[in-house]
């Protein structure tokens, strides 16, 4: 991610994830019952990362010459961000991979 080009490229995989999310949301035939009620939570935390990663990409949280108190802004959520993931959901996750 050091240069523009690759943080583009990692949008475009969050805007990715995203579309998938919804399209097998809307599918309705790869989900149970229990993890579909959570997919609209899911899909709005993906949604909401791509936001942040494009206000990241906006205020500069990635260049070298940008203040410091803004890259540590952005790592603290971004640590945040995988934090609640986890807690949030967990359970689906472990369905999704160990099932």
């Amino acid at each position: 991610m050091k240069t523009r080009k690759g943080r583009l490229i990692w949008l475009c995989i969050y805007f990715l994830m995203f579309l998938t999310l919804t399209l097998l949301y809307f599918s309705n035939q790869f989900f149970s019952s229990e993890q579909d009620a959570e997919m609209i939570p899911l899909i709005v935390y993906v949604f909401l990362s791509l936001i942040i990663a494009l206000l990241a990409e906006w205020f500069g949280a990635f260049n070298k010459e940008s203040p410091r108190y803004i890259k540590y802004i952005f790592q603290g959520i971004a640590a945040l961000w995988f934090l609640f993931l986890w807690i949030f959901f967990k359970d689906m996750l472990f369905l999704m991979f160990f099932s």
